[in-house]
């Protein structure tokens, strides 16, 4: 499943072309440091991060400086399109590679099996390792003569997110974030996520004692600690891998901080990281600007705009055909359900007959009821779109 989960990543990020850079970028310095939280693995315990120092420094000789973090089992050249963009614009950025993944990667291990493991304190002691692992390169930063301590960030996208919210609860050094596709309430993930319902190693159940277990690093556990401190959390309002009601739940838990809800499934945001980079670094600067200013009063941060097409692959019945395979682009939207789906949409898109566009309503995250023409067919017809988003 994770396989399948990276390939997809891949796919839509290189589709969203965010990841492309400018060749005369300078070269990331490479470190490596111990962690904190040991396994006994000596692979496993060395953090490894690529360093873009910031390429203008202020008057004081200092620059801020984010941790850009992957997603789970992803493509490492997605947080350094972020690091890229940021070091251009005078913020440097260390790239993280959290546990077991690349070069703490593990023969056989798939990355899944640690973090949303059956064996609930394998699970927790792979969170753990994550948090301590992040808040070890802060200290780095911190020990950076070019580096403003004051202001330090973070962003990340599905296993970064929930780290980064994670740490932010812990660690009161991060004080500004920006995550995509994260969330809280790991009990009600583990259960309900399509990583573990759909995986082989599937058919556990949650006891009481895992409960217990999971809230030592649950991000709802520090959520608390995370309220003063300035957040804006983009999420897929159509997410099978973090479901909608456990970014939800966090949000809430986090004093409901800027949120932007995409009409999208969990993997979005890979097709408009340009933009996830300028929305990043915007909010990042003014909720730095903010925190001088203000304290610990952060009411007046708005989220950004920020809109991604939806893409679904499914079936279609309907339109010249009983039923017919289909891939659409959901293009144009009006009006937002209170589960943040489109009420009517514009499509365009693929069918096996040919190329077709209509007009629909969403009925939920599944199922669309429209009126559309296939090209070169007679007239226009109702169809039923029976899809998932990506």
């Amino acid at each position: 499943m994770t396989y399948l989960y990276r390939f997809i990543w891949i796919f839509f990020a290189f589709w969203g072309a965010g990841i492309a850079h400018a060749q005369t970028d300078p070269e990331p310095q490479i470190v490596q440091l111990p962690s904190s939280v040991t396994t006994g693995n000596p692979t496993l315990d060395v953090i490894h991060f690529e360093w873009y120092p910031a390429q203008h420094l202020g008057a004081d000789g200092k620059a801020p400086a984010i941790i850009a973090l992957h997603s789970l089992g992803g493509d490492f050249d997605v947080p350094r399109g972020f690091a890229r963009y940021f070091a251009r614009r005078g913020i440097g950025a260390a790239v993280v590679e959290l546990p077991y993944h690349f070069h703490r990667a593990q023969l056989g291990v798939d990355p899944a099996s640690r973090y949303l493991s059956a064996d609930s304190n394998l699970a927790a002691q792979t969170w753990k390792q994550a948090y301590s692992d992040v808040s070890s390169v802060l200290t780095w930063l911190e020990a950076q003569p070019s580096v403003d301590k004051n202001r330090l960030g973070a962003t990340g996208i599905s296993l970064g997110a929930v780290t980064i919210h994670g740490v932010m609860g812990q660690d009161p050094r991060l004080k500004a974030a920006v995550t995509f596709v994260g969330g809280g309430d790991f009990p009600y993930i583990f259960k309900h996520s399509a990583i573990t319902r759909f995986s082989p190693r599937r058919g556990y159940k949650i006891t009481d004692d895992d409960i217990a277990i999971l809230h030592q690093i649950d991000p709802l556990a520090f959520a608390s600690n995370n309220l003063p401190r300035r957040v804006l959390m983009i999420q897929g309002a159509r997410d099978l891998i973090i479901p909608p009601r456990a970014s939800h739940e966090l949000w809430k838990a986090l004093g409901r901080p800027p949120i932007r809800w995409l009409d999208t499934g969990h993997f979005g945001i890979g097709l408009i990281l340009s933009e996830a980079h300028s929305v990043s670094y915007s909010f990042l600067q003014n909720a730095w600007n903010d925190a001088e200013q203000h304290g610990n009063d952060a009411s007046r941060l708005r989220p950004p705009k920020i809109y991604a097409p939806v893409v679904k692959a499914g079936v279609l019945s309907g339109l010249d055909s009983n039923l017919t395979p289909a891939i659409t682009v959901q293009v144009a939207s009006i009006g937002t359900r209170p589960d943040h789906l489109a009420w009517v949409h514009a499509d365009v898109g693929l069918t096996g007959r040919g190329f077709y566009a209509g007009i629909a309503a969403t009925l939920n995250s599944f199922v669309d009821i429209g009126y559309g023409r296939r090209l070169g067919g007679d007239k226009f017809r109702p169809y039923v779109g029976t899809q998932l988003a990506f």
